[in-house]
């Protein structure tokens, strides 16, 4: 198929930088200690290549799989784009995994090889899945019993890359597994054409432009480092700047010690932001956007956008729709809170239970149309039933979210479809419930979902982390939401707690909640 991207692949994307950005600084990283080290796009292509070679020697061919379970650092980054310059396939895994978790994607890949993090490869007990030959520890140069140095063995590797298997734009770079509303993680298949079609529509969203910064402290094993991130730089010139992990007291200081003009925030870290003490230069700093993903009251936005003088960029996508497939324009009105209209590539619709599709204004099924393995992605590994129910049979992506389209095209974010509740034939949204109550002065976070009931079929439950000093009770609460909701939104419990379980991205665990 012919498109922006045609037929090339992340190895033709790194020679073309090498070529174009040789001495531009690429990547800069800043570590748990507050040290940092910067490469630019030559000094990190030779460091890829190296560790292609690396990968070479132990065996790698096209198509292998190869699990990396590292914190953000440039040695993941490394090894995803050795990888792709052979034709293997990476599959990050979580480093805050449990082993039960970790077996489970690997007995699904089978990876050949196994890297991990030196902390990790110390206390690690033995190899408990027959595919991998090769076990490896990365980001010390000390060794580890029965792991081979990553960090040692790469200064080894020629930088000239010693095998170059024929390569797709439609081959798969990586299996991502995403839990969504699933009981088992699903990995999703991304391309090469994937992850380079990713990389032009977050650049363009953004208006990243050479040499501007992309600052990102979202863990690596996610999409949003990788697709918005990382990649909106290589294809466009950019540096990214790496914060090994997420710390609400550093991120702001972060972003303007080095002067990023885009960063990404969710709703947790905006949240926990606003927590840290007003500092006199937290207004002086370069950033143009910081891209959103939605989930926040009209208050909380407004005040963080007025404290920091910062324009928040909302957006909607999964890790199935490799991109944004909706954000708001880089410049001009905006029609908060929309998330904005299709990106170059996508279409959407709504659509009633019966697959109708609705007019505008009227809430529904999101559904994407684009194409897989390139647009989209190509499908869950190994998966194929599955795979099948997400796609209509005219080929839309079934988001199982729900929202509407307005007159001029903008899309409405409702609901996750998995989340709304069902009172008495009333479809109630929980993040509409959620957003009331974070509006109130002495509530932290909120969620909102729904639990059985033998009369209405579900009511609404509210759990509530308040802010510090707060003296709130249940009762308080939801005489506050009698003055916002109507009565069937009312939450028939609320519940005081200390904290939520979290995903790697500070998203509130639901699912763990009911």
């Amino acid at each position: 198929m012919t498109d922006i991207i045609g037929n090339k692949t992340l190895r033709d994307m790194w020679e073309e930088a090498d070529a174009l950005w040789s001495e531009d600084p690429f990547l800069i990283y800043e570590d748990c200690e507050f040290k940092s080290k910067q490469y630019n796009y030559h000094q990190f292509y030779e460091n890829i290549i190296r560790t292609a070679n690396l990968f070479l020697s132990l065996g790698v061919k096209k198509g292998d799989c190869v699990a990396v379970q590292l914190p953000n650092s440039p040695e993941f980054v490394m090894c995803w784009f050795g990888l792709a310059q052979i034709g293997a396939i990476l599959v990050p895994l979580n480093p805050q995994y449990r082993d039960s978790e970790c077996d489970y994607i690997l007995g699904k890949c089978l990876p050949k090889l196994v890297i991990l993090d030196y902390k990790l490869a110390k206390n690690h007990i033995g190899n408990r899945v027959s595919s991998v030959e090769y076990m490896l520890s990365a980001r010390s140069s000390n060794d580890v019993e029965g792991f081979i140095n990553f960090n040692k063995e790469i200064m080894k590797q020629s930088v000239k890359l010693l095998e170059r298997p024929p390569l797709s734009s439609e081959d798969t770079a990586e299996f991502l597994f995403t839990s969504g509303t699933t009981s088992r993680p699903k990995g999703v298949i991304i391309t090469h054409c994937n992850s380079l079609y990713a990389g032009m529509i977050h650049a363009g969203q953004c208006g990243l432009r050479r040499k501007e910064r992309f600052f990102t402290a979202m863990p690596c094993f996610h999409i949003d480092f990788q697709l918005m991130a990382v990649m909106s730089c290589l294809v466009s010139g950019g540096t990214v700047v790496v914060s090994e992990h997420y710390s609400a007291s550093n991120f702001w200081r972060q972003v303007c010690q080095y002067k990023a003009n885009v960063t990404d925030l969710m709703p947790f870290h905006i949240r926990t932001i606003m927590k840290q003490p007003v500092q006199s230069w937290e207004k002086d700093h370069c950033v143009r956007q910081s891209y959103f993903s939605m989930g926040m009251s009209t208050e909380e936005k407004n005040e963080f956008e007025e404290r920091f003088n910062v324009r928040l960029l909302n957006c909607y996508g999964s890790t199935e729709t490799i991109s944004c497939v909706t954000a708001d324009p880089e410049t001009g009105l905006r029609r908060w809170p929309s998330v904005g209209r299709p990106a170059m590539g996508y279409e959407i619709r709504i659509v009633d239970s019966e697959g109708n599709e609705l007019p505008a204004g009227k809430s529904g099924d999101i559904q994407v149309y684009g194409i897989p393995g390139r647009t989209l992605m190509r499908g869950y590994y190994d998966e194929p039933e599955y795979t099948a129910s997400v796609f209509t049979d005219d080929g839309w992506f079934k988001t199982c979210d729900t929202g509407y389209i307005d007159e001029d095209g903008w899309l409405y974010f409702v609901d996750r479809d998995s989340t709304l509740i069902k009172s008495s034939g009333e479809n109630i949204s929980s993040t509409e419930i959620e957003n009331v109550l974070t509006e109130h002065p002495e509530i932290m976070e909120a969620a909102v979902f729904g639990i059985p009931d033998p009369l209405r079929n579900q009511v609404v439950k509210a759990m509530v982390k308040l802010k510090e000093n707060s003296t709130l009770k249940p009762e308080d609460i939801r005489c506050y939401c009698q003055l916002h909701l109507a009565k069937f939104k009312i939450p028939s419990v609320v519940e005081i707690v200390d904290d939520f379980p979290r995903t790697c991205t500070g998203k509130i665990k639901k699912q763990l909640l009911r």
